[in-house]
């Protein structure tokens, strides 16, 4: 019989140590689970989210197991949103990309709003992205053009001060012509020789403008025509178009200065008159021209019902039934005249021939009145003529010729 030693069945009998070989028993009895358990961490990151689901499906106690998954929830949201921020950042990269049009950053920021609601991120800050970067390229836009603007006007103004100093030694009357040469050809050697093109135009436009004003002096006392306009009018038929331009004409005549007691017309008042003449002279002419392609029109029209009514006239018409009825009572009246009464009645044949050539005879008679009538009308308007309308010509001083 085994014997135990004192010591040992002191320890046996105490409660911690009871204790032990019940965690040491526990131990052994766990090792494959935990072996089970690095078997299924092997190759994980620690500390991911991943990590951390495994330990939380794979632990006994029911608190600590929602601590782990809610640590590997908190994880994986924080990786969410860091990938979510990075996707977001980068669409937003692309929509600084000057050759994108309006309408294609307007599709990136509707992906920025996608990717932050599929992962959680605030992307308030991007909304209207795509207006901001066109109103920020405009404001841009515009500064450099003022910028410019600015620039071009101050070397304008420096160009101009520096013109206007040469221009004013060029045209010193006090300089001779001598010295006046010498100094444009050394100053056609600077960009200047656009100056004194310049100059010398003006100077040309100062003759023209003086000769001009020669001209309008002369303008000043020179009459105007209206002899032949009175007759074209007058020899107008009469309507609302004649008395209109008799009205404008007289007007025209009322503003001739009385130039036999010496006055003068005034500014712009000669052309004026002479630009109305012209306008009633191609009222007149317009109305001249309206007036004979009404004519030819109805000219033409007559021609043509003449053509028509003349092939009717070689054709043998054919006579209808009801016709031949209307003139048969006329036809039995012609065929009676003569005869007796004992005489025999015409026959229904002779009836119908008689009716067909009263039918045949009214139809003839009927396009010969309208052929009548037409040739009659084509007559009037082939007599109708008016004064040969010709357009006034004016000589270079304004002067009406006839």
């Amino acid at each position: 019989m085994a014997r135990f030693g004192q010591g040992m069945i002191q320890a046996l009998t105490q409660p911690s140590y009871m204790q032990g070989l019940y965690e040491a028993a526990k131990g052994v009895g766990e090792m494959p689970a935990r072996r089970r358990l690095q078997g299924m961490l092997a190759g994980m990151q620690p500390g991911s989210a991943e990590y951390y689901r495994v330990l939380a499906e794979n632990e006994k106690d029911p608190v600590k197991a929602a601590a782990l998954g809610q640590q590997a929830n908190q994880i994986a949201a924080a990786a969410g949103t860091v990938q979510g921020t990075g996707l977001i950042n980068q669409k937003y990269r692309e929509m600084q990309n000057p050759e994108l049009t309006f309408e294609d950053r307007q599709a990136l920021e509707s992906e920025i709003a996608d990717l932050g609601a599929q992962y959680g991120v605030d992307v308030r800050q991007y909304v209207g992205s795509a207006q901001k970067y066109e109103d920020n390229a405009a404001a841009r836009e515009n500064a450099r053009l003022s910028r410019a603007r600015l620039q071009r006007e101050e070397e304008a103004a420096a160009l101009q001060k520096r013109e206007d100093q040469l221009k004013s030694i060029y045209l010193d009357p006090r300089l001779s012509e001598e010295d006046r040469k010498a100094f444009r050809e050394s100053a056609a050697a600077a960009p200047h020789a656009a100056l004194f093109q310049s100059i010398d135009r003006q100077l040309d436009q100062q003759k023209i403008t003086d000769a001009q004003l020669a001209r309008l002096e002369v303008d000043s006392k020179a009459d105007v025509n209206f002899n032949n306009l009175e007759n074209r009018i007058e020899a107008m038929p009469d309507g609302a178009l004649k008395t209109d331009l008799e009205e404008r004409l007289k007007s025209a005549q009322d503003r001739i200065p009385n130039l036999e007691a010496g006055g003068t017309w005034n500014p712009g008042d000669r052309n004026a008159v002479i630009t109305e003449i012209r306008a009633i002279s191609n009222a007149i002419t317009q109305n001249a021209v309206n007036q004979e392609s009404a004519i030819a029109t109805e000219t033409n029209r007559i021609r043509n019902e003449l053509r028509d009514i003349d092939q009717q006239l070689k054709t043998v018409p054919n006579i209808t039934t009801p016709v031949l009825q209307a003139y048969a009572t006329e036809a039995r009246n012609n065929l009676d005249v003569g005869r007796s009464w004992y005489s025999i009645p015409p026959t229904n044949a002779e009836i119908s021939d008689e009716a067909r050539r009263l039918a045949i005879q009214a139809r003839e008679d009927s396009l010969l009145n309208q052929r009548q009538s037409l040739l009659a009308q084509l007559e009037s308007l082939q007599t109708t003529t008016s004064e040969q309308d010709t357009t006034l010509t004016f000589t270079d001083q304004g002067q009406l010729v006839e």
